[in-house]
């Protein structure tokens, strides 16, 4: 499939001046007949001990169990979707993830704390037929078309964040999918201010070239002066 991916992460202000890593992760596989990019943001509190790890999980899980379900025909996938089969099949990948990794640091453990690897999660899998996005959480997946720039799934407004990490959370995972037109030209991106960012990377292979080797500080000043947050984002163009 004929898109680019530019993707960066930089640690939030917030976190820096604590001295706190970032809970971001981002993974991505690209295929001849489809492509699949994942981001997940761990909670970043200190009870949420592994939830760095959450989130990695969650990027792999997501994108396995969408690598098998790449080559079905809509109405099937839809179908999936509605009885929550892919939802429960990515929360069950990432459990059992979670489980190897948290024996292996308390071998005599009985009971697997999940809450600890909590993390949202944004997918999207684009293939010749379809895109699928989905979301658990309060991340956005934001699209460019002729008409402007859109969220394509709202946002709840819950009390808490909507994660992986406690039972049953599969089913807050909300979803839409989009029948492709043949010669769409689709850019999405995980962050509302790209307008910039994508004229510059389309401008020439120069304006490209700096925006690659400055785009992250570009991020540090953002988290630094508006948001004081962890930001990944991930460009397919």
């Amino acid at each position: 499939m004929k898109f680019d991916i530019f993707k960066n992460s930089v640690i939030g202000y917030k976190n820096l001046i604590r001295g706190s890593k970032s809970q971001d992760y981002i993974d991505y596989k690209v295929e001849d007949k489809f492509i699949i990019c994942s981001v997940a943001d761990g909670h970043s509190t200190t009870f949420f001990k592994h939830s760095l790890d959450g989130a990695r999980f969650a990027c792999k899980a997501s994108i396995d169990v969408l690598s098998d379900n790449f080559n079905i025909d809509i109405d099937k996938l839809e179908e999936k979707l509605k009885n929550y089969e892919i939802q429960k099949q990515i929360d069950s990948r990432w459990r059992f993830l979670v489980e190897e990794h948290y024996k292996k640091i308390y071998p005599n453990v009985f009971k697997i704390e999940y809450i600890k690897y909590s993390t949202t999660l944004l997918s999207v899998l684009i293939t010749d037929k379809f895109i699928l996005y989905l979301k658990l959480g309060d991340g956005d997946i934001v699209l460019k078309s002729k008409e402007g720039y859109k969220c394509v799934i709202d946002t709840k407004n819950n009390l808490t964040v909507d994660s992986l990490g406690r039972d049953n959370e599969y089913k807050h995972m909300m979803y839409l999918v989009e029948e492709r037109e043949e010669k769409e030209n689709i850019r999405i991106a995980l962050f509302n201010s790209i307008e910039c960012t994508l004229q510059k990377y389309n401008k020439n292979i120069f304006s490209r070239f700096i925006l690659l080797n400055t785009y992250i500080d570009y991020l540090n000043s953002i988290s630094e002066n508006i948001t004081h947050d962890d930001i990944s984002i991930v460009f397919i163009v």
